[in-house]
């Protein structure tokens, strides 16, 4: 697979598909390059920019220098280029959105996120037939308001995929502006967040009895986790310390794609952090036995499957008489206790891995103001 490649001085862009020129200043631009390695081998490179304006690059090693000549003819008449694009003028709403799902975007996006966006296809009906040209902020708005079944969060939602998959139009070129920037933002009020109080998580962690997904529970309420992320804890992401036992950096999570459960790179950059672990998840991870690389695993080997967290929440939930939860109530818990107990939202929304604190702010209000409340108090008290 094509690795890709920053852009660099030397290169220019041309017309979609082409070659962009190399390093190399003896061929001319757009031609690649042929150079001669330290070892006596012949290197030959060419470089090139997609049709979705990626920049791509292919090398090849020779023997010999005609050899390597031949070698780039070769591929410099070779079809290098993508699926191609269709026509600026045929595209409507409807046909941009189905494109950028089946070409631009192809099998990249993860089961829930690709059902999602369906969804939201499903939805636009009204404007669907709409040359892309032609959309406007107007098309839009009318399009959120006049659907009533849907709550404001879902309006919401709407807006800001239809801002993502128009976004690449924008980048192509195909239209002048986005014109999701200029519709009204849909206003979400803020909602209460569900937690499990002290002595309810204290019951749940007690009454698990699967090792593994007792473990990954103590990881989601102690440290914040993603349950895909707590699934996904490898023994090598697992660093002994003199000074705090031990610690674990948050390098993947667990998702299923197509059917399968794999090991996949953290939510956004900012999830990819490392943690300290508390002493008493400690001790329940060296008890488990090492099957294989995830250090919460199957008696095959497997990693946990998500899925089945959540059925034992709903074992538990049942078992005690509660209203059944998700396995990101957890991580809700963690996050209310952590600001109830006034630690800094920045310290928070670094330890859960958000990419900014004002979503931690955003869904721990009513904890973060109980804290100002006492600060005030405590303050006041003083004077």
């Amino acid at each position: 697979m094509s690795q890709k490649c920053p852009l660099n001085p030397y290169q220019h862009r041309v017309s979609s598909g082409r070659l962009v020129s190399m390093s190399d200043t003896r061929r001319q631009k757009g031609k690649g390059s042929i150079v001669k390695m330290k070892d006596g081998s012949w290197r030959v490179r060419i470089r090139w920019i997609d049709d979705f304006g990626k920049a791509k690059e292919k090398a090849v090693r020779c023997s010999t220098k005609a050899e390597a000549e031949a070698t780039l003819k070769e591929l410099l008449q070779s079809d290098l280029k993508v699926k191609p694009i269709v026509e600026r003028s045929d595209h409507t709403v409807g046909t941009w959105f189905d494109y950028t799902m089946d070409v631009i975007y192809q099998d990249h996006l993860r089961n829930g996120t690709d059902r999602f966006y369906r969804w939201v296809r499903s939805r636009i009906g009204a404007i669907e037939n709409i040359p892309l040209t032609s959309l406007k902020p107007a098309m839009i708005d009318e399009l959120l308001r006049s659907d009533q079944d849907l709550s404001n969060t879902s309006r919401a939602h709407i807006r800001r995929v239809l801002g993502t998959i128009l976004s690449h139009a924008f980048r192509l070129d195909y239209i002048e502006v986005n014109p999701i920037l200029k519709t009204k933002p849909i206003p979400v009020g803020t909602q209460d967040i569900r937690y499990l109080e002290a002595d309810q998580i204290k019951t749940l962690i007690g009454s698990i009895n699967h090792e593994a997904i007792k473990g990954i529970v103590m990881a989601q309420v102690m440290l914040g986790l993603r349950v895909g992320e707590a699934s996904g804890i490898c023994w090598s992401d697992i660093t002994e310390t003199k000074e705090i036992g031990a610690v674990v950096t948050i390098a993947g999570q667990v998702q299923r794609i197509k059917g399968e459960l794999v090991r996949v790179p953290t939510k956004t950059e900012k999830s990819r952090r490392t943690l300290p672990i508390p002493a008493k998840l400690w001790e329940h991870i060296k008890a488990l036995p090492k099957r294989s690389e995830f250090v919460f695993s199957t008696k095959s080997g497997e990693p946990v499957d998500p899925r089945n967290v959540s059925r034992e929440l709903d074992r538990v939930a049942d078992l005690q008489g509660w209203k059944r939860f998700g396995t990101h109530i957890l991580r809700h818990s963690f996050g209310v206790h952590s600001t109830s107990a006034g630690v800094p939202i920045k310290w928070v929304a670094d330890a859960m891995g958000h990419t900014s604190s004002s979503i931690t702010e955003k869904h721990y209000a009513k904890s973060v103001q109980h804290c100002i409340d006492q600060a005030v108090n405590s303050v006041s008290g003083l004077v």
